[in-house]
């Protein structure tokens, strides 16, 4: 009866948090797009410039107060806290952060889309999303960008952390994360600055290489030999580059191939379908039991990004939507 009652609790908790999540996060990305449309706007530079900077300042000020929470939760873990009292922690300073906005929302202008009209939910549904790969297929080839980073976050969830945890503790989890959290941050603005200097082909070929050297690291190693520390500290921090492209460079990339065309807010909502479809399939197969597989894993999705990114260059854009709220 125990075990029901908790299994319930948790699909319960994990349903609420997906369909939070999902608001969250598309929401954020439909802001981001229009808020870098309105800075260009109102201060007269490129579109394509007003995106990189705010798609940077968005995952450092991100990855910065993440890695403030991590290490104070790493340091209570360390004093003897136990992780259920600081997860209540964590949980209780959000709801209180929410509560906040909602009693003082801001108000940045930014609500209605084009013509003064409340902008559509059209980007936030699958059914649009679907309908966007039909439209234009250079979402296929785009794809791998999220799908290699929802398998990789998977893949560290449920096996990585797993193993931390059992061979060196929950402190070590909070410390790896760390690594992780840290090395986004730094990586997202080293990534803005390539992206400037390179174009989007320097942050592509970035993920390309992370994700490589990744697997050939899960595949060249033992399970034990991937648990010393200096290992631990390349898996994580490889895996925070991984991040930083996600959080940075993969919305910049996005809100630039479709800016302008009948799918744009489509286009945004499908990164947050694919990253979450391949974490949702990464946990229930057995990739997260089976080293080889998963490194292996990661080097085809490294391969899948350049040459997706590249054939996706190529590709004509659609024609130009006049309501497009981003162009």
């Amino acid at each position: 009866t125990h075990w029901l009652i908790t299994t319930q609790v948790v699909l319960l908790a994990s349903v609420g948090a997906g369909v939070g999540g999902a608001t969250l996060w598309v929401g954020q990305t439909q802001h981001y797009a229009q808020a870098s449309a309105a800075h260009a706007d109102v201060q007269q530079i490129p579109a394509k410039e007003a995106s990189a900077d705010f798609a940077t300042l968005f995952a450092v000020i991100y990855v910065a107060m993440e890695a403030c929470v991590k290490v104070a939760t790493a340091v209570a873990l360390g004093l003897g806290a136990t992780l259920e009292g600081a997860t209540a922690g964590l949980v209780g300073v959000g709801a209180c952060a929410t509560a906040f906005f909602v009693h003082d929302p801001l108000e940045l202008g930014l609500a209605r889309g084009a013509r003064g009209k409340p902008s559509s939910d059209v980007g936030k549904s699958l059914r649009a999303v679907a309908l966007a790969h039909v439209a234009d297929p250079r979402l296929w080839l785009l794809a791998p960008l999220p799908l290699g980073f929802g398998f990789s976050s998977a893949l560290f969830t449920d096996w990585v952390d797993g193993l931390v945890d059992e061979k060196r503790g929950a402190a070590a989890v909070a410390v790896c994360s760390t690594v992780t959290t840290v090395t986004a941050g730094l990586a997202a603005i080293v990534l803005a600055g390539a992206a400037r200097k390179g174009g989007p082909r320097a942050p592509v070929a970035v993920a390309f290489s992370s994700y490589a050297v990744l697997g050939v690291c899960l595949c060249a190693h033992s399970t034990s030999d991937l648990m010393a520390w200096r290992q631990l500290v390349l898996l994580f921090a490889l895996q925070g580059v991984n991040r930083a492209v996600f959080e940075n460079s993969t919305k910049h990339i996005y809100v630039e191939f479709f800016r302008g065309t009948p799918c744009a807010a489509a286009a945004l909502a499908s990164i947050y379908v694919h990253s979450g479809f391949a974490s949702t399939i990464t946990y229930f197969t057995l990739f997260a039991e089976n080293k080889g597989l998963g490194g292996a894993t990661l080097i085809a999705f490294a391969a899948l990004i350049a040459f997706g990114f590249a054939a996706a260059e190529t590709r004509p854009r659609p024609p130009k939507s006049l309501d497009d709220p981003y162009s």
